[in-house]
Parts: structure tokens; sequence; C-alpha cells
């Protein structure tokens, strides 16, 4: 029977003590890492580098081998993947951009994770994994792992993998909890992430609507504006394939073809394919009639008859989103955007996006129209003599419109419009009247010929009382007015007077409406004497006035478009600012209800929390003067519909959209007009959401920063203490070097620190179960058995032998199969124990005997515990001397002597102490070539020297990007030594080569370098009464610097 520790031993106060200040230390360097991760969140916006930083912490605090960030294919339903960061120990592989595509890791394990399950494996080997997920985890030389997922809004983003190759590891509850304490942090900030993303996309789509709406006015011919804007939309939606389709004319929407595309080149082309649409759902082209938008995820999974299948499978579409393209109220066509390679959702602001540009493009479809119009009729009227007049007159409009279709700018078009109306009637006067709201007005524009007097900012404001009393007069009714000479109109006295005041005789008038309201006036007068106006004016003048009531409906709408746009993504912007700055949540939240008060110009904005049992109440809002705000006395809101006849939508007084913390529905954004109802906009709506969004995620890290507020408390001396540390640390370009290399130092360090810990434990436990083994094992054995026993120990000693893991069940199973053949009971568990001192193949023979006694597993466990004691003594010896190099290097690097006194010393030892410190860089890529020839002592300061070293390596290493050769020599030279240091990087271009030493001026990005370095070694080396000089091409840098043997005091003071 195997003899086993007392449990019931009590400890010492000195162990408790000891017990006790480990724990507090760890878990005080986990509230520094997720203090530090939170911290990240709220400062940086960059989520890669937030990762890489995430997975280097903390795998230095939880001393595993391995920390990686795998992400999942968007729209790949987890089947697809790759580790896109990661922090590794330098003995094991990298698996930086491995990629994940096996179906049983999606069937048994992924699902798993996408229901937020985590998953701990101590020992794969004893896990009872299937073979191919045995075989990934092999693959990344993987014994034990921790997977935690990473979620992005409830959907399964990526996961945190934290690995341990050498050897099993069991986790502890702590290190499960504080690897999802991470997760969470790191979920929300990948959520924050993917919001600002969608309002800068949003952003540049708004923009880019602008463009297209430009490029569909710069031409009247539908063919290049169809080609524009399919390429366009292609390119700014990122899909595969944009389609214009054309229905057939009295083909009842049953006919038609594809008339415009523009397709990635890996998918069919459909241009100039005909479809018969009878295929598709009666109730399609119904909706597409009425206006709607068809906009489908996955075609699979939509209802369809098998012709419409069919259709789809020619075109190789899976996802679609379909607009109709109106020629006034008539069906023309649509246009279809087409996603072949696999599913997408159809994200609002595209819908709307695209939406707007099929509007654009109707109202292109109707001008191509009434150009058509005018152009059949100046060809029909092309062969009368007698009306060629007309036609010339036609052709002048036509080119009239073509230049009014070329600017979005209202004051170029109607400076314009008057000049070539002036030209083409040979009239004296051309003028565009605006009226105000009161119906008074004034001219904004003219043309006139030489010799009049201008009205535009000299006549003053217009206050015609028929036009006032009547809003608009006749021309409210969209009539033409002409008058062939004013005295003989039987005008009033007042109106004649007013017209004498603006020199007119005869005059022409046509209204200008902007949509369904009445503008202004277009104007053509005669000055010099009455003028018959004939029919073809007027109704040319008509026309013009029509087209001018286009432009301005058009610039007002892309001025609304640019204004709203930029207003709410400002808003958006700014509320999303101040919400990650702060975590205060009633200043969020007033914040938050004024920013969209204002933005969406409504009575009252409202946030709405709701209780445990469900109901609730007004936290906090935001309200228009004269009205009472929710927070002081709550109300019962009426649901009220009023129904209109807009398209099945109905006015509300109210929208409101959800506040989820987590997944928790924790209120409702709310947003109230009072004094009638109105109807909200998508657009509207979604902004309400997206703020929404923004208000869930601040209340979830509110919560999630709340629950390490006490031990934050508790730690805050210690933090003072620690602040006061790294202000002392942080004085002088110095140690701003130090703080460049610390971390390399840092995980130079951490490495043989690690070793030796895993060793003192492993012999620990080898020791303390070795002694208490050794009384048993005197009397259980007799001196033979003792002999063999220590021949056991001494050839494990002697032929330590490692295997792999595949290698090692290789051995195990030819191994048990050796050993029942000598009928030994328990074969498996001797067998991998032997294996694991070293002990297999022949060398088992004298060991048999041995090895059948019944007490053959308490001698093996004995033998194993004293077999490893001398490789873990080796491993310890190793690591302590790494340890002890890297601690003198930066022990002569870090010391600062403020005697002001130069000292003899040898250049070569502070040469070596800069290489040291940057081992951990030189290591992995750069070859290091030491030609030092003898070269006696000079007199010096060595502190600074060592930092002349250091930046001049730190910026070669930079330079060859850590891969090249690094060649540093040294030789006696005029009174005094010379030390070359010589890269293979890029060089330095010849115009800045001047510019390096100055102070500030730097080649690095912005973060990397302050412009100091070089500054302060030339500082440093005139200090010193020596000289450093560059010589750089492509392909090489050499800095070269001369230090005299001794250094002459007087010069110095």
């Amino acid at each position: 029977m195997q003899p086993t520790v007392d449990p019931n031993q009590p400890f010492s106060l000195q162990e408790i003590d000891h017990f006790i200040c480990l724990l507090e230390s760890h878990q005080l360097k986990q509230q520094k890492a997720l203090t530090r991760v939170i911290t990240r969140i709220r400062e940086s916006l960059d989520l890669n580098n937030l990762i890489q930083v995430t997975v280097t912490e903390v795998r230095q605090l939880l001393q595993v081998e391995r920390v990686a960030v795998f992400k999942f294919e968007p729209d790949c339903t987890l089947y697809d993947g790759e580790f896109m960061a990661e922090d590794v120990d330098p003995q094991w592989n990298s698996i930086l951009g491995q990629r994940v595509q096996e179906d049983c890791f999606v069937q048994d394990y992924a699902i798993q994770y996408q229901s937020g399950n985590i998953q701990a494996i101590a020992d794969i080997d004893n896990a009872g994994l299937k073979d191919c997920y045995f075989e990934i985890l092999e693959r990344f030389q993987v014994r034990a792992n921790l997977v935690v997922p990473l979620l992005q809004d409830r959907l399964l983003w990526g996961l945190l993998c934290l690995h341990q190759c050498s050897g099993a590891k069991t986790w502890t509850d702590s290190e499960i909890e504080f690897v999802k304490q991470i997760a969470e942090h790191l979920g929300v900030a990948i959520q924050h992430s993917k919001m600002l993303m969608q309002a800068k996309l949003q952003a540049e789509q708004q923009k880019a609507l602008t463009a297209v709406i430009a490029r569909i006015r710069e031409s009247l011919d539908l063919d290049e504006i169809f080609k524009n804007t399919v390429t366009e939309v292609r390119k700014l939606l990122n899909v595969d394939r944009v389609v214009v389709f054309r229905f057939q004319p009295e083909s009842d929407w049953h006919d038609g073809e594809f008339i415009a595309e523009d397709v990635d080149e890996q998918w069919n082309s459909v241009l100039a394919k005909s479809l018969q649409t009878n295929c598709l759902e009666e109730q399609d082209t119904i909706n597409f009639q009425q206006g709607k938008i068809q906009a489908v995820t996955d075609v699979n999974y939509d209802q369809l008859n098998d012709c419409h299948v069919h259709i789809l499978e020619q075109f190789q579409i899976r996802a679609k989103l379909i607009v109709p393209l109106f020629q006034g109220k008539f069906l023309w066509g649509l246009l279809c955007i087409n996603q072949c390679s696999g599913i997408r959702a159809w994200a609002e602001h595209e819908i709307e996006f695209a939406k707007q540009v099929a509007e654009q493009l109707g109202i292109a479809l109707q001008q191509s129209d009434y150009l058509e119009q005018m152009q059949i009729q100046s060809a029909q009227l092309a062969n009368a003599e007698k009306q060629k007049w007309v036609a010339e007159r036609q052709q002048i409009i036509v080119t009239t419109i073509n230049k009014i279709c070329q600017s979005l700018d209202i004051k170029s078009i109607f400076q314009t419009s008057t000049q070539e109306i002036r030209q083409l009637f040979k009239a004296e006067r051309v003028a565009i009247y605006r009226f105000n709201p009161d119906w008074s007005g004034e001219f904004v524009s003219e043309s006139m010929a030489e010799g009049w007097t201008a009205l535009v900012g000299i006549f003053p404001t217009i206050y015609d009382t028929h036009l006032q009393e009547t809003q608009g007069g006749r021309y409210r009714n969209n009539e033409t007015f002409a008058v062939d000479d004013i005295y003989q109109a039987g005008h009033s006295d007042c109106h004649v007077k007013l017209l004498e005041q603006i020199e007119a005789k005869a005059y022409a008038i046509a209204p200008i409406f902007q949509s369904d309201r009445l503008w202004g006036l277009l104007a053509a007068y005669q000055n010099s004497s009455p003028r018959h106006w004939e029919e073809d004016e007027i109704s040319l003048l008509r026309q013009i006035g029509w087209q001018l009531g286009v432009a301005l409906q058009q610039a007002e709408y892309v001025q609304q478009v640019q204004e709203k746009a930029g207003e709410r993504q400002r808003a958006l912007a700014t509320t999303i600012e101040k919400i990650r700055r702060s975590l205060d949540i009633d200043t969020i939240f007033k914040t938050t209800t004024q920013e969209v008060r204002q933005l969406l110009k409504v009575e009252r904005v409202a946030i709405y929390r709701f209780h445990s049992d469900w109901s609730g109440e007004f936290v906090a809002d935001s309200i228009a003067d004269d009205w009472t705000p929710f927070t002081k006395a709550q109300i019962i809101n009426e649901n009220r519909l009023i129904l209109d006849g807009r398209n099945d939508q109905y006015p509300r007084n109210e929208t409101f959209v959800p506040i989820l913390q987590g997944e928790k529905l924790w209120g409702l954004l709310m947003a109230y007009q009072a004094f009638q109802p109105r109807y909200w906009q998508q657009e509207e709506v979604n902004l309400l959401a997206q703020v929404g969004v923004q208000l869930g995620i601040a209340l979830q890290q509110a919560e999630l920063l709340q629950q390490t507020q006490k031990q934050a408390k508790e730690l805050a001396l210690a933090l003072k203490d620690l602040q006061q540390s790294q202000i002392q640390l942080i004085q002088g370009e110095k140690l701003a070097g130090l703080g460049q290399l610390i971390a390399g130092i840092a995980h130079e360090i951490n490495t043989p620190l690690g070793t030796i810990k895993t060793a003192v434990g492993n012999m620990a436990r080898g020791i303390n179960e070795a002694l208490a083994q050794l009384p048993y094992f005197c009397q259980l054995l007799n001196s033979t058995e003792q002999s063999k026993f220590f021949a056991l120990i001494e050839q494990a000693i002697q032929q330590p032998t490692l295997v792999t893991g595949r290698q090692k069940r290789t051995l195990k199973q030819s191994m048990t199969k050796r050993l029942e053949s000598y009928n030994l009971k328990d074969s498996v568990w001797i067998a991998d124990r032997l294996i694991d001192i070293g002990i297999y193949g022949d060398e088992i023979e004298p060991f048999i005997p041995l090895l059948k006694q019944d007490y053959s597993e308490f001698i093996l466990q004995l033998a194993y515990n004293l077999a490893r004691l001398p490789n873990n003594s080796r491993t310890i010896e190793t690591a302590v001397e790494r340890v002890t190099k890297i601690v003198v290097a930066l022990k002569n690097y870090a010391r600062y002597d403020n005697s002001n006194q130069p000292y003899q010393i040898q250049i070569i030892e502070g040469l070596e102490t800069a290489l040291e410190l940057h081992q951990n860089k030189l290591k992995h890529g750069i070859e290091v070539i030491r030609d030092y020839q003898p070269i006696p002592p000079i007199w010096c300061f060595p502190d600074e020297l060592i930092q002349v070293w250091t930046n001049l390596i730190h910026n070669a290493i930079q330079a060859m990007k850590e891969q090249g050769t690094l060649t540093i020599s040294t030789w006696e030279e005029a009174n005094g030594i010379k030390v070359r240091i010589i890269d293979s990087g890029s060089g330095i271009a010849p115009e800045i080569q001047a510019k390096i030493f100055d102070p500030f001026f730097t080649t690095k990005p912005i973060g990397e370098g302050n412009g100091l370095g070089l500054y302060i070694c030339r500082k440093i080396i005139d200090k010193h009464q020596g000289k450093i000089e560059i010589d750089s091409q492509a392909g090489q840098t050499i800095f070269t610097v001369w230090l005299p043997f001794q250094i002459n005091n007087a010069e110095l003071t």
C-alpha cells in the first residue's frame, strides 16, 4: 500500500502568511491587467492594437506558453476562421495566420461557444476528444487549453485561447473567471469598433450619394448615366453585380431585359439577356408597382417557385436587393444589386442608399423623356421652313436644359438661364423673382442689355398687395401671363407705377414651382417699347420655368441630404464620443437626450427604465420650453393611430427603440412629437437605434467596471505609490529609452523565471513525496531490490530522452504489449510512467522482476520523483545564468552617476551591454558581427556612452526591420579610438542626412519616436570632445564615432 502525507497536519503561521501574500499579489496583478484592458478600451479605437496588447498582458500574467485570438470569417456560419493575434513563448511555434476549416470543430465545439460556453482542458490526452479536433490541437503543439468565446452583440465573433504546450495544466477558477472578464471587455470593444465603422461607412456613403447624384446630372445620355451609376454603386456597396433591368413597353411588366451592368470578373454577365418576369411571384410585381423594395439575405430560404429558382441559379445569385425605377408614376424598370459569393444581410443604410439612387435615376428618366419629346418636336418641325425659327428655339432650349443639369449651384443656374433666354428672345431684361414667406418678393438674378438699371441687390423688396392677398394670384394655379403694353392692359395706377420703376413697357411671366410650392416667377421684359409676345415664346418660358423648379428641387434635396448627413453624423459622433469619455450614467443620459432632441427637432426625448417587475420610470429627458419633464411627473401614454393614405404608414406621436444591457432589455429611448402626429423617417429611427446601442454599451461598461471598483479602492494606496514611481522612472531621455526596451527585457527575464518557477515546483513536489516515501521504501525492499531500483534511477538520469506526444503514444502501445507479455498488472500505467522517466525498449529487461512486485506502482512513482531532480537542477542553473546576464546589462544601462567626473573604462564593455539589452530583437533575424580590434581604455562618462551605443543599435534594428546584418567594429586611431556601427537597412535619403541630428527631427511614424535620440547622441559625443559621422546609401548605413583617450577638463568645465 502506497503511503500518503497526512492532510490534517496543520500549517505554520509563517506558511499561512506566505500563502496569503502570494494570493493577494496574484489578485493584484489580475486587477491591474483588467484595469489596463478597460483603459485601452476607453482610450483606443485601434481594435488590432488593443487585441495584441491584451494577449501579451494575459500571457505574462498567467504564465502560459501561448495566448491567441481566433476570429471567425463573417458569413461563413462558423466554418472558417484564422488566428489574428498571439503572444507565444519563443520555444513554441507561432500559429499567427493559421486557419481552421474542420466540420467536426463546428458541429461539436463552435456551436457550444456560440452559446457562451467556456472550454477548459487540463490534458488533451485524457479529454476524450474526437480525432479530428485532437489533430488540430496537436498540430498547434497544445497539451492543455482554455477557450473563452468573444461575443459581439450576442453573436460569436471569435475565441480567446490560452495554450499550455509543454505539459498538462489544471485551470483554476480564478484564472477562468479572469479570462472570462477579459473576454467580456474585448466583446464590448469589438461592438464599439463595429458601431464606429458603421457610422463612418454611413457618412462615406452619404458623401458618395452626393457624388453619384452629381454624376447622374452631368449627362442626359441614359446609357452613360446607367453605366456610371452601376459602376459607382457596385464600388460603394462592394457587391458582386449591379444591373439595370428595363420592362418592355406594352408587356404589362411580363418581359424585359438587362440594359446596364457592372459585375466582378469571376461571375457571369447578364447584360442584354432577356427575362420573362411571369416567372416571378405575382405579389413581387405588385409590390414593385407600389414602390416597395425587396431585400433578400439568402435566396435559398425564400419561398420561390421552380421557375424563379432556375433564374437565380442561372444568374448565380445568392442574395439580392431590388429597387423599382419609376418614370413619373410609371414602373419603368428595376435597379438590381446582387451578391453571388454568399449570403448578405442588407443594412438599413445600404437599402436607403439604393433607394435614393433609384429616385435620382427616376428624375433622369423624366428629364430624358422630356428631352426626347423636345427632340421629336424639333424633328417634326425641321421639314417646314416656316417653323424653322421655332425648331432653332427648341434646340436652344435643349441646350439651356443641358446647362441647368450640369450644375447644382443655383446661382450659376439662374445666371445661365436668364442670359440664354434674353439672348433667345432678344429681350432687354430677363429676371428671376423670389417670393418671401409673406408673399412680398425680390429679384435674385437677372440678365439685362446695356443702358438699363440693375434690379438685383439695388431694387428694394416689392410689396404687391394683389399677390400678397391672393398668395401668388394666377401664378399659384400654374398660369402664365403676358402683357404687350402696360399702358393698354388696364392695370391699376399703382401697378403701372411699379412697372415703370423697373423700366418695363411689356412683359411675359411664367411661374416657378419647387415641388408643389410656388417659389417665384421667371419674367422677360421689354423696356424700350411695347412688344407682342408669341405663344411659342410664352410656352418656352413656361418650360424653362418648369426646369428651374426641377433644379431648385434637386438642389434643395442634395443640400438636405448633405446637411442631414453632416448634422446627424456629427451629432452621432459627438454623442458616441461623450458616452465613451464618461462613465457617469446620469451625465451620459442628460447629454444624449439633449443632442437627440435638437437633431430630430422634437419636443421631447426621454429615457425609460424597466424595473424587475416590468413596471418602470423615466430617468432622464430633454424637453422643449413650457413642457413638464417626465422625470418629475410620470404620465400614461395612450396608443392612438390616425390612418392616412401615405403608403400604409401611420402618423404617430412617438417612436422608441430598445436599450439592451448585454442581453437584458434595460429600457427604452423615446422621441415625442406632442403638437401633432409625425411621419417618422427610417433614417431617424436608425439614428435613434444607433444611439440606443451606444447607451446599452455604456450601461454594460458601467456594470462591468462596477465589479472591479471595490478592489480598486483597496488598491488605491498601492496604485498611488506605483504612480509616483512611474513619474520618477520616465525622467529624461535615457529612461524613455529604457521604456522602449523594457518589453523585450521583461520577456527575456520572464522566460527563465517561468522556467525556474516550474522547475522549483517540480523539485519541491518530488522531494516532498520522496521524503515521505523513503521510510516505507527501506522497509519494503530488500538489498537486491534496492540495488535494482537505484540502477533504474541511474539509467534514467544518465540517458534523459525527450519524445513528442505522437512518439509517446506509439511507444506506449508497444511498451504495453511487451509488459503484458510478462503478465504484469496495470501494464498501461507502468508503460506510461517508464516512458516519462526515459526507460523503454530493451532497457526494461533487468527491471521486470522489480515491476512484478505488488508495490511496483509505489516504486515507479518514487523513481520518477528522484529521476527528475537532476534535470530540474540543470534547468534552474541555466535559467539563473541567463537572468544574471540580463540584470547586469540592465544595471549598467540604468545606472546614473551624477558626480560629473570621467572614469577610465573599456569601451567594448559598454557595447556588449547595449547588445545584451537588445537581445530579444536581435535573436529573431539579425546576425551580429563583432570586429573588435585591441584598444586601450579611455577616459569618459560610461553611463552616457552606453546611451549612445543603445540609441544607435536601436535605430539600426528598426532600419533593418529586425532582419539583416549588424556589424560593430573598434580600432585605435589618432590619439583616440573609433567605433563603427553598420546596418544593412534601407538607408537614409541624402536630402535628410543633414537633418538627422537636429532636435525633434524624425522619420518614424507618430508615436514611435520623439526626434531626440540622435540629437542627444551628438550632444554626448560633443561633451566627450569627439566626433560622430554618418555615411548612408541604399542598403547600408554607417555611423562612425571617434573618442579621444583623454578629455580636456578645461573645455569640459
